[in-house]
């Protein structure tokens, strides 16, 4: 059992620090972390040995010199060198690959790194002096390292501007399957970055889009009053140099009324043409018919980059947050608070005169004298015909 604690031990271990050893590093304008050299621990093939810990840093020509990335500038065509020292501090020699990458944004917006051979801009530029390195293992006179040059070749057309590449380095070890599964490979992996500026002209640019906001009236249709407001927006770099970004989603009633705001989440860089989408949620937001909902993205210095003094960008849209309940509510209360006056009111219109019963006793018998037989015509004054005469005349 406890042979299976160490095991599992061991793996959490290397999952930590190869987590830490990928991230990217904090906003230059803002409180941060000092970057650290990245570095894995892995348990190697051989059961013997333990826990292999290795890591990956720039370096001059003979050892690590404690910078954190490689920085470069030049102009497109021209030729650059450095060195990345592989650090081992096993107490046993590692075999480790060597290759470069390139660096892109997720989808959260931190950086990820290519995997092998899937590049197509900067990690194409980077030609390594090796691609296997046996490392020392670590000893009384300090970690062993082996220092890998490296030579970063810029094309006479690249674009002016940020292009982030790395040099990766790599330990895979197998997992034995079961009986009816195969072995698995594992690849643990570090990289150090290498930021290379190529000479131009520095367009920065930072753009709010596809903002979209979605109002929830909260429990009982909004009866109890607040509710959430969804603010969805993507932060994408128009510009060709890095950036850092922090936004913040707000919304506000008529007037600037009962206003509500939240960050959304930090991004530390964001290369040149990337984009990331971000979804914040403002809690306890009243419905005052009409809303407005904002982001406003603050532009920071992303490591190893300059100041671009860009201007913050935002977005803004109105929605509709009519409280229906709230106003159904209203009118029931209303109609019960008018109704007496109105019954009064209707009762001092004019009404219509109702026509006598008799009319229409009299309107009927014409109605039935125009299908029968002619009625005789009241006397006229003059006239001195009898009954009997009438009705002697009245044809049968």
């Amino acid at each position: 059992m406890s042979s299976a604690i160490r095991r599992f031990s061991a793996v959490l271990a290397a999952a930590i620090l190869v987590t830490l050893g990928m991230s990217a590093p904090a906003m230059a304008s803002m409180p941060a972390r000092a970057p650290q050299p990245a570095s894995a621990s892995v348990r190697a093939d051989d059961p013997g040995p333990g826990l292999a810990t290795f890591g990956i840093s720039p370096a001059s020509a003979t050892a690590p010199d404690g910078r954190s990335y490689v920085i470069i500038g030049a102009a497109p065509g021209a030729v650059v060198t450095d060195n990345i020292a592989i650090v081992n501090q096993s107490d046993f020699s590692l075999p480790l690959a060597v290759y470069p990458s390139e660096a892109t944004n997720a989808d959260d917006g931190t950086l990820t790194l290519a995997n092998r051979g899937d590049l197509s801009d900067a990690g194409t530029w980077l030609t390594l002096g090796t691609d296997r390195v046996d490392v020392p293992a670590q000893s009384s006179a300090g970690i062993g390292f082996v220092v890998v040059p490296i030579t970063v070749k810029i094309p006479s057309d690249a674009e002016p501007g940020d292009h982030v590449a790395a040099v990766m380095a790599s330990l895979t070890t197998t997992g034995q399957g079961g009986a009816n599964s195969p072995n698995i490979n594992l690849e643990q992996r570090v990289g150090a970055r290498v930021y290379i500026t190529v000479v131009g002209a520095v367009e920065p640019g930072l753009a709010v889009t596809g903002l979209l906001t979605s109002y929830d009236p909260g429990p009982l249709w909004g009866l109890l009053g607040q509710g959430k407001m969804t603010v969805v927006y993507t932060l994408k770099n128009t510009g060709n140099v890095r950036v850092a970004v922090k936004a913040r989603a707000a919304t506000a009633g008529p007037f600037g009324l009962l206003s509500r705001s939240a960050d959304g989440t930090q991004v530390d860089e964001l290369l040149p043409r990337a984009s990331v989408s971000q979804t914040v949620v403002l809690d306890h937001v009243w419905p005052l018919m009409r809303t407005e909902a904002s982001v406003l993205a603050a532009v920071g210095v992303a490591a190893g980059a300059v100041d671009t003094k860009l201007a913050p960008s935002s977005a803004a849209e109105s929605v509709w947050t009519v409280p229906w309940l709230w106003l159904a509510v209203l009118l029931l209360v209303v109609l019960v608070l008018v109704r007496k006056p109105l019954l009064r009111l209707w009762r001092r219109l004019p009404q219509r005169p109702r026509r006598p019963r008799g009319s229409h006793a009299a309107h009927d018998a014409g109605r039935g004298g125009e299908q029968g037989a002619a009625q005789p015509s009241a006397p006229t004054d003059g006239e001195t015909e009898s009954a009997q005469e009438v009705v002697a005349r009245t044809p049968v």
